[in-house]
């Protein structure tokens, strides 16, 4: 299987509010933790506010010890 990458940005989102939500556990292959990747997310959004001064307001919730599939 080939693999895969993608890049997001959420440079162009600074007045949207956003929540990431995962399980600690919640990953699609042994290469690609969903809970790692989201906390990168995270420290991303806090160096957007950091660098420009506003924006960016955003939550980020690991589920522990959930997966896929934890309640909200």
């Amino acid at each position: 299987m080939p693999e895969t990458s993608f890049h997001l940005s959420f440079l162009n989102l600074a007045n949207c509010p956003i929540r990431l939500q995962t399980g600690v556990r919640d990953f699609y292959d042994e290469n690609a933790l969903r809970s790692v990747r989201t906390a990168g997310m995270a420290r991303t959004l806090d160096a957007y506010r950091a660098k420009y001064g506003f924006g960016y307001e955003h939550e980020v919730l690991v589920h522990v010890p959930n997966g896929h599939g934890f309640p909200d």
